[in-house]
């Protein structure tokens, strides 16, 4: 797959902020993944109050099923990620999670903060 990275300085240079503004992919096969949680195999949550923790495991999550559909992280060319119950300071040890994840290769990216997200409800089998 060729992937080419569109990053115009204006409005502004994303780079800096870990990702850019558009990603062009040439001779692909478009793999849908679900949602990926801080889980591990045995269901237990991993990180209950560390967001960058939870952001490792969930990453490793998606490697594992990216893995198993024949590609690689740095073939990835979107990715949304929601965090639940905002706090500032979440923001730096997720965007290091990412940015570690992907490394030299980010794909475009859409970061949203939630109130709540239904999944949460899970945690609390754990």
């Amino acid at each position: 797959m060729e992937k080419n990275v569109i990053n115009p300085t204006s409005p502004y240079d994303s780079t800096q902020y870990g990702f850019p503004h558009a990603i062009k992919a040439n001779g692909t096969t478009t793999i849908h993944c679900a949602g990926q949680i801080a889980w591990d195999k045995e269901y237990k949550h991993v990180g209950a109050d560390d967001i960058g923790a939870q952001a490792e495991q969930s990453l490793s999550n998606l490697k594992t099923v990216l893995t198993e559909a024949g590609t690689r992280v740095a073939e990835v060319v979107r990715m949304r990620t929601y965090v639940v119950g905002h706090k500032p300071e979440y923001l730096e040890p997720a965007g290091t999670a990412i940015a570690e994840f992907y490394g030299e290769t980010p794909p475009g990216q859409y970061l949203d903060w939630c109130a709540e997200f239904n999944l949460a409800r899970l945690y609390d089998r754990n």
